[in-house]
Formats: C-alpha cells, structure tokens, sequence
C-alpha cells in the first residue's frame, strides 16, 4: 500500500519541473533510506537536465549515486 503513494509522490514532484525539488526529494529520499523509491528515475531526470551543479552535489554529497553516467 505504501508504494502505491510513494509513486504519487514522486510523480508529483517530478511533475512541478522543479529540478531543484526534484534534487532535494532525491537527496532526502537517499538519505531516509526510503524503502521502493525509484532512485534511478530521478538520477536521469537530473543527469538529462545537463545542470551541472545538480550534478556535481549528486556524485558528492548523494551515496551510492553512479558517477560514471552522471559525467
């Protein structure tokens, strides 16, 4: 039952185009050790914005974040 709103939640917040948002939800969702959270999903969507600093706080301050897709 709880997938079920954790995948609202994140479309909701993937749908405001806020590529900061979406970096944050990203952070504290890896940070909460958030059970089911597409983590994959939003480290594309950050990699496709071509933000370099988002980028940059992904492979430094996100564990476990591939770095190798993100350069």
């Amino acid at each position: 039952m709880c997938g079920i709103y954790l995948k609202k939640l994140e479309d909701a917040i993937i749908a405001t185009n806020d590529i900061v948002q979406i970096y944050e939800f990203l952070f504290l969702a890896v940070d909460m050790n958030v059970i089911g959270f597409d983590r994959e999903r939003f480290e594309r969507i950050i990699r496709e914005s071509i933000n370099p600093k988002l980028m940059c706080y992904c492979m430094g301050f996100v564990p476990g974040t591939n770095i190798e897709s993100m350069i």
